[in-house]
């Protein structure tokens, strides 16, 4: 006769064969029995023929998805006991991640899938269910203490949180603020459950864990690891190794903590002690009436937890900085958050009931897209949108996340002003970029400098030569003779110098070039000192009004300067000739652009401490730029001149935020004129 097979059968449900190859694959070293569906119908079926110890279920399926299946199982009484482990190859989502604890799982499970934190999560939820069916068999009810949980965490704030998500639950939560104190703490009590921060001054989560697992009588306590750090799986899958039996990231979600947390305290409380069921009528009625009774409590109490969480709940909402909208199913406006508020520049009472469209009308298409998302189930996203919202620019991370329950439908919407963020990295691009550049610059300015010297030189000796051989004039050639070979001569030899003279000015130039693109390549070897601003601006203006260049080609000592310096101004660490150098380089290049307008030029020159940094406001009325233009300003050798190297703002650039640690923005449109920033550190500026 066969002996019955009594390992756990697992069910796994993916509309893809090689994600069901690959499950298989991961849990190949666990005794169990495998069985897999292909659809969510097949899956159905399945526990018809089937008495399964867990579902891995994927999300995302064709006809009929993870929730949905889900869902049917919860209402079937056969079925609703099973465990549920969600799986989806999706970017990791909260609102999608709660929507599964909500639809009945116990946990959650994002693709690429690691071995270790999968085989983990399994042998859990096997150990539970295996212990939930012989209890069954043996028709006893356990009866045990009440179940400790064990929070540990250096901020008391932390300590609070949990302790108000985690009152709801049959269980004493005692506290420790150290690692040190949580090892003492498990030399006094007998703990279900410890949830451990990672990051603790002095002893970490996971130094605290490995003591733990290290002596006998502890080694078998479950660890949840509770992180403020962004998502990261390696973190996650060393968590694991250490022994944890789960990763919760903050900020903590009550849907996902308390199930998490549900599993273990089950789990304790049936490993704990069993007694038989009391077998005299007279004592059972007196226990029900007596769990009436505490039943009766405790629904009181449930009712005033439930209006203190939501209260607490609310304040939470309200404190995050992104603006959250829930909207029904036709996109009209449920109910927002203060953020919300700010930005609609409404009462959430007053905002009730219009279309979302309409309440945000910068994002006037917000109210179909929310509309059919919420019909798909589909959530949208939408990253770096520009608008214009009271006339000045802004750029937004938009979200829609459908949520849908057995009463109705609807989504929550989050909006995320990015403006700053999105100009920081415009910014390290742009630097980036620069430092790119200016390493090709250097090695084309070395190869170049080599033979454009002996260019120079060789010209240089042809023309001193030829001074020599040249009379300084023409009565002094009739001198020499009175020939007409003698005066041809002359003639010829006269061309022929100012040919080379015209060569020598085009290897200067082009020297002057390479100086620039050297420039270009390389740090500042100067050493920056204390220089106060105002007087190097003015110094600035003095040169600009008697430079070379200014003066062929433009007047500068009829534009009208206006300057609006803050008095008092702490010094600025820098390079005062590099400064000079890009000041001049900003002067020049307005003084350019007013000389092709008609009318009177001026410059508005500005300076302001600004978030512990001096900045500087150079605007002319000149003919201003568009967006294309702006966003290319500073790139190497690009010019808006016909003529020029195109390397005075490329160095610029460099000077400012390589050299000096600063920044440098340019504003302008057509007609407008155009705006340059530059912000430097002071000395002992003020915070």
């Amino acid at each position: 006769m066969e002996t019955p097979d009594t390992r756990p059968t697992i069910l796994m449900v993916d509309d893809t064969p090689e994600n069901l190859f690959a499950l298989e694959q991961l849990t190949s070293k666990l005794d169990i029995n495998i069985v897999t569906a292909a659809s969510g119908n097949e899956a159905l079926n399945q526990t018809l023929h089937h008495d399964f110890s867990l579902i891995l279920l994927d999300v995302l399926m064709p006809e009929m998805n993870g929730y949905e299946v889900a869902e049917l199982l919860q209402k079937n009484e056969r079925t609703a006991s099973i465990p549920i482990i969600f799986i989806s190859a999706m970017d990791k989502s909260d609102i999608m991640e709660i929507k599964g604890y909500s639809m009945g799982a116990v946990d959650f499970i994002f693709k690429p899938i690691n071995q270790t934190v999968l085989t983990s999560k399994i042998k859990v939820h096997l150990e539970l269910y295996q212990m939930r069916r012989t209890v069954e068999a043996m028709m006893l009810k356990q009866k045990t203490e009440k179940p400790k949980i064990l929070t540990v965490d250096d901020h008391p704030e932390n300590l609070f949180v949990l302790d108000k998500l985690l009152k709801k639950l049959d269980a004493d939560i005692i506290q420790a603020n150290s690692g040190n104190e949580a090892l003492a703490k498990v030399l006094d009590h007998d703990f279900a459950l410890i949830i451990l921060d990672v990051q603790m001054p002095e002893m970490d989560g996971y130094e605290v864990a490995e003591i733990l697992k290290y002596d006998d009588r502890t080694e078998k306590i479950p660890i949840i690891f509770v992180t403020a750090i962004d998502r990261d799986d390696a973190k996650e899958i060393k968590g694991y190794h250490k022994g944890a039996v789960d990763f919760i990231f903050k900020p903590l979600n009550e849907f996902i903590l308390l199930s998490k947390v549900k599993v273990f305290l089950e789990l304790y409380k049936i490993k704990h002690g069993l007694e038989r069921l009391v077998t005299e009528r007279t004592q059972e009625l007196k226990k029900n009436n007596e769990q009436l009774k505490a039943e009766i409590t405790k629904n009181v109490l449930a009712k005033e937890d439930l209006a203190e969480s939501r209260t607490y709940l609310m304040d939470v909402i309200n404190a995050i900085s992104s603006s959250l909208i829930s909207v029904d199913a036709e996109g009209n406006v449920l109910d927002m958050n203060k953020a919300a508020e700010k930005l609609a520049r409404l009462l959430a009472d007053d905002a009730r009931g219009k279309p979302i469209g309409v309440l945000l009308p910068w994002f006037d298409w917000l109210t179909g897209e929310a509309v059919q998302a919420i019909a798909t189930g589909t959530p949208l996203e939408k990253t770096r949108v520009a608008v214009s919202i009271g006339g000045k620019h802004h750029v937004n991370d938009l979200g829609v996340y459908p949520l849908s329950s057995t009463k109705n439908q609807g989504a929550v919407v989050r909006i995320d002003d990015v403006t700053d963020r999105a100009r920081m990295d415009e910014i390290m691009i742009q630097s980036e970029k620069m430092l790119s550049l200016g390493g090709l610059a250097g090695g084309m300015a070395h190869e170049i400098n080599n033979p454009l010297a002996g260019i120079i030189q060789n010209i240089q000796v042809m023309s001193n030569r030829m001074k020599g051989d040249l009379p300084k004039n023409l009565t002094v050639a009739k001198e020499c003779g009175t020939t007409i070979e003698i005066l041809r001569s002359y003639m010829e030899k006269r061309e022929i110098f100012q040919m080379v003279d015209t060569i020598m000015e085009a290897g200067r130039r082009a020297a002057q070039i390479v100086e620039n693109m050297l420039s270009f390549s390389r740090k500042s070897e100067g050493r920056p000192k204390p220089e106060i601003i105002e007087k190097l601006m003015d110094k600035t203006i003095e040169l600009a009004e008697n430079d070379y260049d200014l003066k062929k080609n433009f007047d500068f000592r009829q534009v009208e300067i206006i300057r609006d310096f803050q008095p008092g101004m702490p010094p600025v660490v820098c390079q005062a000739s590099k400064i000079q150098q890009v000041l001049l380089n900003l002067l020049k290049n307005g003084a350019h652009a007013m000389a092709d307008k008609e009318g009177p030029s001026r410059f508005n020159i500005g300076i302001a401490m600004e978030d512990g940094m001096a900045c500087m406001r150079v605007t002319d009325n000149g003919t201003g730029m568009d967006k294309a233009l702006c966003k290319r300003i500073f790139e190497p050798f690009f010019s808006t001149k016909k003529s020029g190297t195109g390397l005075g703002l490329s160095i610029a650039y460099f000077i400012i935020t390589e050299d000096h640690d600063g920044t440098i923005e340019v504003e302008s449109a057509p007609g407008k004129g155009t705006t340059f920033i530059i912000r430097l550190p002071m000395v002992d500026a003020p915070a």
